[in-house]
């Protein structure tokens, strides 16, 4: 879900025959409401993962491990999205867009989002988780019971009250890990947020908060902020909720083997939706043409597929490759690669 905000021009940057005409509600819905509800729900899980399996580890081991599984190969694929960008800007004579090598702060910050977002924004998204699980192993001994709950008070109203940036740009990273932290050291596990007791209610108190705020235009200012986090929040518990039912089907089994494969699909989709993009406008036309609604709604899928095959593909690679590309060391399945 989270690649169809990333379909060029964007839902929510330029109209399109997606945002635009009779297909508008749906295409919206689908490229800036559900699209979106990943980065938290993704925020919330590896909060919770933090606290499962790393909480006694120390702040500094643990920012040497995420360095290696998140940083390398976030700034790997950083760069390969810059020397694209690069490539097209000479193959089409238009702008850059981006730092030059002669602003060497600016080139850092294009790679790995040092003082604001990164150039291929999808990857923005694992500096601010980066710096959020670091933050909250930190507090990890004083997660559980009340002080917990506290905590995550601190949190929320530093991020809608203030501003937390550089060190952390966008909050709801923060605020959903922290969450998701909390719930597990509380002793609630990731399946209970899937219950229908516990995540419709939720999803129902929160998206009905979210909306009343929206109709009686109390989203102004720094209530904006509260407004987009329920509506995350809701978001958020509709995923975990959803996931739950697919997990415990025949197709979601069948789904979660590809789940070894999303890391590496992830970090490539942004490099791989720009050269498809490309091609498909010189090819069928811009974002107004009919032809861009099977764009919009297949290219995420097309990045799917490939970014699986390459995953499976630097399985085959040396190791030091498979650290870059992907932060882990694999060995091939016994599958031929396709």
């Amino acid at each position: 879900l989270m690649m169809y905000v990333h379909v060029p021009p964007g839902v929510d940057v330029a109209p399109s025959a997606v945002n635009t005409g009779a297909i508008a509600p749906f295409g919206m819905f689908i490229g800036d409401v559900l699209s979106r509800a990943s980065v938290a729900a993704l925020s919330f899980i590896s909060g919770y993962l933090l606290w499962s399996y790393n909480r006694d580890k120390a702040v500094g081991a643990l920012a040497v491990s995420k360095l290696r599984a998140l940083i390398l190969p976030m700034a790997v694929w950083g760069v390969i999205y810059l020397l694209l960008a690069a490539v097209k800007a000479r193959a089409t004579g238009e702008a850059y867009g981006y730092a030059a090598l002669s602003d060497p702060l600016g080139v850092l910050n294009d790679i790995f989002g040092l003082t604001r977002q990164t150039a291929n924004l999808s990857l923005f998204f694992i500096r601010d988780l980066f710096v959020s699980l670091l933050l909250i192993r930190r507090a990890a001994p004083i997660l559980r019971g009340p002080a917990g709950i506290a905590v995550l008070g601190v949190v929320l109203a530093a991020s809608l009250l203030g501003n937390l940036a550089p060190l952390i740009v966008r909050a709801n990273i923060l605020i959903f890990a922290t969450g998701g932290a909390v719930w597990a050291a509380n002793g609630l596990r990731l399946s209970d947020a899937s219950r229908p007791g516990i995540a419709l209610p939720v999803v129902a108190i929160a998206g009905f908060a979210a909306w009343a705020m929206m109709q009686t235009e109390l989203n102004a200012g720094r209530l904006d902020g509260a407004q987009n986090l329920l509506e995350r929040l809701s978001l958020t518990f509709a995923v975990i909720f959803v996931a739950g039912l697919l997990a415990a089907s025949g197709p979601g089994r069948g789904i979660a083997r590809l789940g070894r494969h999303m890391f590496l699909t992830y970090l490539s989709h942004m490099p791989m939706i720009a050269i498809f993009w490309f091609f498909w406008q010189r090819l069928a036309g811009g974002p107004m043409a009919p032809s861009y609604v099977l764009f919009f709604f297949f290219c995420p899928v097309a990045a799917m597929v490939l970014g699986c095959t390459l995953d499976r593909l630097v399985d085959y690679l040396p190791k030091g490759v498979q650290l870059c590309l992907r932060g882990k060391v694999r060995q091939p399945t016994t599958r031929t690669p396709t």
